[in-house]
Formats: C-alpha cells, sequence, structure tokens
C-alpha cells in the first residue's frame, strides 16, 4: 500500500501542473461509513466532508480529535 501511494505521489509531481489536487476516500469515524473524503487541494484547502453524514472540517481538526481518541483509550495487557 505504501509503494503505491508513494507512486502516486511521484506521479503527480511529474505532471506539468504544480498545483494539483488530491482526494482519498475513507472510513467515516462518525457514520461509519466507507463515506469519508479527505481533500488536500480546491478552493477551500485541506477538508473533509462525509457523504452520509455530512459532517465536514478542517482536516487538522479532524487530525487532533482522533489522535486524541486514540491517546485516551486505555493500551497495555490485560491480566
Amino acid at each position: 500500500m505504501e509503494q503505491a501511494v508513494e507512486r502516486v505521489k511521484e506521479i503527480a509531481a511529474l505532471l506539468p501542473e504544480s498545483d494539483y489536487y488530491w482526494e482519498m476516500k475513507v472510513i467515516c469515524p462518525e457514520c461509519r461509513n466507507y463515506a469519508l473524503l479527505l481533500k488536500t487541494g480546491g478552493l477551500r484547502g485541506p477538508h473533509y466532508y462525509c457523504l452520509k453524514c455530512r459532517i465536514e472540517g478542517c482536516i487538522d481538526e479532524l487530525y487532533y480529535n482522533l489522535l486524541a481518541d486514540f491517546i485516551e483509550k486505555p493500551r497495555g495487557v490485560k491480566i
């Protein structure tokens, strides 16, 4: 998977247009559907938008919210 992503980045870097638009579809943390679009470009800049539940906002906000949820989860070995 990492190789495929790197190859896409390499191809995008070779394109004559320097301001390309990157979009990825992932699982939405709210509705748990494969409908969340992560976008790096466009008029609004980096943002996310879910096609099912219609949540949207800045990618940085989503990143820090998910990171906080991950940090708060209990870790370790159950005895």
